[in-house]
């Protein structure tokens, strides 16, 4: 009765109905009502913890109802018998009280005591639900501290053990993203894609595709990642992932020459309402950069090149996203391009070599590196070779990028 009136105080009064569990708690220690009592007061501290303190609290009440039981009277004749009813439930409220000591510690960032925690509960005999998911937990608890060769094998154990368990999807998705964290491409297009055909309900199977997608595009199989990327609107037309997804595909077919279908599809992308600003951004760019490829059978798309970049350029975002010195060395191209070479190389030192001198920026350097190229391409064309020669020594005397370039170009002028 005491126990029932605690539980029900428990939604209405949680820190009332956690003083009255304690209380039954010390009133029958040795009760199966007394140790599920501290256990439900563990689980109230640990839904209110905010903060260390709180944290703490919860974890030294878990402890306490893991403390294992008195054992039965008749223990030394038992050995291979099932458990005593009272027994089992001990049992199970150690397992759950490690399971959730462990995931605690990993809200303190504690991942080598969360890992103890966790081999604990998986470990308890008898111990119920908290067993199976201690141990889907255990290859992502293993990864946190750089031990992947345990990891991986957690998660066979696991996928061997509970081949039916309702944790296997996740767990299956976890192993995917541990093989695309690896660089393993192929491999972890192949989970990815298994996720997704196995858990199609699932809320992580738009993503799933997305990432397999990206996968094949790393692995260089970019037909494949092209066609992935186009099948996710079908699949999943009121997915968030759709602007990425499309964003993908755009860039494989930029790898196949497909520029026409990339560069609408990196519009699209741009003008989603539902693209993240970012993403939208750098879609605008690469249109631009299909527009700029496309110009060398249409000269006219360098003007569209030019505006497109431009805009991009002006977008607020530019610099925080730090793609406005790229945008700035591209505008020039574009111009050299259009034969506007003279206001090239000006904007070129404008926009991109004076600031990086004037302030370098390690994102900066591989478009200051190729903006001192160009402006010292177009000098020397129009045969202002020292102007040329001075541009490429002070690369030359650097550690940037396209310094061992810059030596070989003032060698080629007999400098």
């Amino acid at each position: 009765a005491a126990y029932l009136a605690a539980e029900c105080l428990a939604e209405l009064d949680p820190e009332a109905a956690s003083a009255a569990f304690l209380a039954l708690a010390d009133e029958f220690p040795a009760s199966e009502e007394g140790s599920q009592a501290v256990f439900r007061a563990a689980q109230l501290a640990d839904a209110a913890a905010t903060n260390a303190v709180g944290i703490g609290r919860a974890i030294d009440l878990f402890r306490r109802a893991a403390a294992p039981p008195p054992p039965p009277a008749d223990a030394a004749s038992g050995a291979g018998a099932d458990l005593p009813a009272g027994e089992e439930a001990a049992m199970r409220i150690q397992a759950a009280s490690a399971l959730s000591i462990a995931l605690l510690q990993q809200r303190q960032g504690d991942h080598s005591n969360a890992l103890v925690s966790l081999k604990l509960a998986a470990s308890t005999p008898d111990g119920g639900p908290a067993v199976e998911q201690a141990l889907a937990l255990l290859p992502a608890a293993y990864l946190a501290l750089g031990r992947g060769e345990e990891a991986l094998a957690a998660y066979a154990v696991f996928t061997n053990a509970y081949p039916a368990s309702a944790w296997l999807p996740d767990l299956r998705f976890w192993r995917a993203s541990r093989s695309f964290d690896a660089g393993e491409w192929n491999e972890a297009a192949a989970q990815f894609s298994a996720f997704a055909e196995r858990s199609p309900e699932s809320a992580k199977a738009p993503h799933a595709r997305y990432y397999a997608a990206v996968a094949l595009l790393r692995a260089g199989r970019h037909r494949e990642a092209a066609d992935a990327a186009a099948a996710l609107p079908a699949a999943f037309p009121a997915s968030d992932i759709l602007p990425a997804a499309a964003f993908v595909r755009a860039e494989a077919l930029c790898q196949l020459l497909e520029f026409d279908e990339a560069a609408l599809l990196f519009r699209g992308v741009a003008e989603s309402p539902g693209a993240d600003p970012a993403l939208a951004l750098r879609a605008a760019v690469r249109r631009a950069d299909c527009l700029f490829a496309l110009g060398g059978d249409a000269p006219e798309r360098y003007a569209e090149s030019l505006e497109a970049y431009r805009a991009a350029a002006a977008d607020p975002l530019c610099a925080e996203a730090g793609l406005a010195p790229e945008c700035a060395f591209k505008t020039g191209r574009a111009l050299e391009r259009m034969g506007r070479t003279d206001e090239a190389v000006a904007h070129w030192h404008a926009a991109v070599v004076f600031p990086f001198e004037a302030s370098p920026d390690p994102a900066a350097e591989p478009w200051y590196s190729r903006a001192v190229f160009g402006m010292a391409g177009a000098l020397q064309a129009r045969g202002a070779r020292d102007e040329a020669a001075a541009l490429l020594r002070k690369l030359a005397g650097t550690a940037l990028p396209g310094a061992d370039e810059a030596a070989r170009r003032l060698a080629a002028l007999g400098e």
